[in-house]
């Protein structure tokens, strides 16, 4: 993704979750318990994009979801590309 791990952190922290998400480690955020099921994402930095003069951060992204159904892993992935859609043009 095209932001740098703190951005993206911060961005997450704007989803909706089963419970508050709370820091998993460096770079990481999990929200949910045992009852509820469990997001965990994951941020790693990568090198920054050359486009000539033009550095673009770069930054990889896991999500991993433990005893989370179906449709709530997919309203979470599509809050999660809605928030961090680019718009182009």
């Amino acid at each position: 993704m095209g932001l740098r791990p703190p951005a993206l952190l911060a961005g997450v922290k704007a989803l909706p979750a089963p419970t508050p998400w709370q820091p998993a480690g460096a770079g990481a955020l999990e929200a949910g318990d045992d009852s509820t099921g469990k997001v965990h994402v994951r941020v790693e930095a990568l090198p920054d994009r050359h486009l000539g003069r033009l550095h673009l951060p770069a930054s990889h992204v896991t999500i991993t979801f433990t005893g989370v159904s179906q449709p709530q892993r997919d309203a979470f992935l599509k809050a999660f590309e809605h928030r961090f859609q680019r718009g182009g043009g």
